[in-house]
C-alpha cells in the first residue's frame, strides 16, 4: 500500500509536552495541547511548517499580542530549497526548548534528513547527520518525533521489512544522537503506516509508540525508563485502521492516554487507556464517510478534561468533534469549520496555546496555508486567514 501523493502536501505528526502552557507565556515544547506540524513554544508564539508543491519546506511564525489577536497573518519563509522533500515522503516537526526547533523527514534513499533552528543562530540549517545510522526507513513509512523534556528528542519510523526503529538525541549526557535501534521484530508494522508517540504527563522517562500492523490492527509498544521495549500489543480487530490515514495520541492526564485514527471506511475512532487499562472497544468519534481515508488527524486537549479532534472530509472540508469528561460519548455530527474545497490532500494541524485559545491549520488547493482561530470572548471561530508560501 502506498501513501497518496498530495499536490500541496503537509504531513502531520503528534507533538507531545510534559507541562501545560499558561497565559503568562510559560515555555512549552510541542505537546498534549498541540498536534500536527505546529508548535507553540510560548503562549504567544506559533510556528507552523508545511511542504510546498515544489518540495521546499515552508515555515510560518506568528506572534500574538495580549488579548489574543495576531500581530499579523504571519511571516512565511522558505527554509529549504525546492526538491528538499519528495511529494510522497513523511516528515515531523517539534521543539524541545523555546530556542530550538527540529524537522525530520524520510529521503528517497531511506535515510533521515534533518533541519534545525537555533535562537542563537537566528536561522535554519540542514544537518548532514544521518540519524538512521544503518536503519533505513521505508520510503512510504510515517515518521514521528516527541520531545520528552528539554534534553531529549526521540524519532520513530519503520524499515522496509516492517521493523519499528527509534533514534534518540540525548543532550543530558553530551552524546548527541544515540545509534538508531530497532524496538520491534520485523513485520511488526505495515511499511506504509504512520506512527505516533507520546510520553505520559509527568513521566519524561516513559514512552508509548503506536503504528498500524500489517493486518490493519492498531499496535503499540511501551518503554518504561529502560532501553528494553515491551513486546508489541494489538489493540483492535483486523483492518480497523487505515495505514495511510492519520494516527495521533495525546496524554492529557497522568493516568490517561487517548489514541485516534481513521478507519478504511472514513470513520474516526478512538481508544483510551486509564489507570493502565485499555478500554475494551473503540469509541466512535465520527461515523463512516466523515474523513478522507488518507486524511491526517489533529487532536488537542485545551485542558485535562476536554478533547478536540480535527480532520479533512472527502470533499475537502475541515471538520471537528469534541468531548468533555462526564459526557456519555462524542457528538456524532461533526462540526464544519471550513467548507468543502477548503483543504487539499487531507492535511490538518491544531494547537491550544492556552486553555482558552486554539488555532487550526491546513493547506489549501492553491498551496496556501489556511488557518482559523477560536475567539474565546465571542465563543466563535474567526474568519479564515490564508498565507501564501514563499517562492
Amino acid at each position: 500500500m502506498t501513501r497518496r501523493i498530495l499536490v500541496f502536501s503537509v504531513v502531520l505528526a503528534l507533538l507531545m509536552i510534559t507541562s501545560w502552557p499558561t497565559i503568562q507565556g510559560s515555555a512549552s515544547a510541542s505537546g498534549p495541547n498541540s498536534s500536527g506540524n505546529v508548535v507553540s513554544r510560548l503562549a504567544y508564539v506559533l510556528d507552523v511548517v508545511w511542504r510546498a508543491s515544489n518540495g521546499s519546506i515552508q515555515w510560518m511564525n506568528r506572534e500574538y499580542v495580549e488579548g489574543g489577536s495576531p500581530t499579523d497573518a504571519g511571516q512565511t519563509f522558505a527554509i529549504s530549497p525546492p526538491g528538499t522533500i519528495d511529494t510522497t515522503a513523511d516528515f515531523t516537526f517539534g521543539s524541545r526548548r523555546i530556542d530550538r526547533m527540529n524537522l525530520f523527514w524520510i529521503k528517497s534513499d531511506g535515510t533521515i534528513g534533518s533541519i534545525y533552528w537555533a535562537l542563537d543562530r537566528q536561522k535554519w540549517a540542514i544537518d548532514s547527520t544521518d540519524i538512521g545510522s544503518g536503519q533505513p526507513a521505508s520510503v512510504t513509512s510515517g515518521i514521528t518525533s516527541i520531545a520528552r523534556d528539554p534534553s531529549f528528542t526521540d524519532v520513530f519510523w519503520s524499515r522496509p521489512d516492517g521493523t519499528v526503529v527509534r533514534a534518540a538525541y540525548d543532550q543530558s549526557l553530551n552524546i548527541d544522537w544515540r545509534p538508531a535501534a530497532a524496538i520491534t521484530a520485523a513485520a511488526a508494522a505495515d511499511p506504509s503506516s504512520r506512527l505516533t508517540a507520546v510520553s505520559p504527563l509527568g513521566y519524561p522517562d516513559r514512552m508509548d509508540v503506536f503504528w498500524v500492523a500489517p493486518d490493519g490492527r492498531l499496535a503499540t509498544s511501551q518503554n518504561r525508563g529502560e532501553e528494553e521495549w515491551a513486546t508489541p500489543g494489538l489493540l483492535t480487530r483486523e483492518r480497523a485502521v487505515s495505514p495511510d490515514a492519520g494516527l495521533v495520541a495525546l496524554a492529557r492526564q497522568t493516568d490517561r492516554l487517548d489514541v485516534f485514527w481513521i478507519a478504511p471506511d472514513g470513520a474516526v475512532q478512538s481508544l483510551n487507556r486509564s489507570d493502565g487499562e485499555w478500554q475494551p472497544n473503540p469509541a466512535p468519534v465520527a461515523p463512516p464517510g466523515s474523513a478522507d481515508p488518507a486524511s491526517s488527524l489533529a487532536a488537542i486537549a485545551p485542558d485535562p478534561h476536554h478533547l478536540e479532534v480535527y480532520w479533512v472530509s472527502p470533499d475537502g472540508a475541515v471538520l471537528s468533534a469534541s468531548f468533555a469528561d462526564g459526557e456519555p460519548s462524542w457528538a456524532l455530527a461533526p462540526a464544519p469549520l471550513a467548507p468543502a474545497g477548503s483543504a487539499d490532500g487531507g492535511a490538518v494541524a491544531a494547537v491550544a496555546r492556552t486553555p482558552v485559545d486554539r488555532d487550526v491549520f491546513w493547506v489549501t488547493p492553491n498551496g496556501e496555508l489556511g488557518s482559523l482561530k477560536w475567539d474565546p470572548e465571542s465563543a466563535k471561530w474567526q474568519d479564515v486567514v490564508t498565507v501564501a508560501p514563499t517562492p
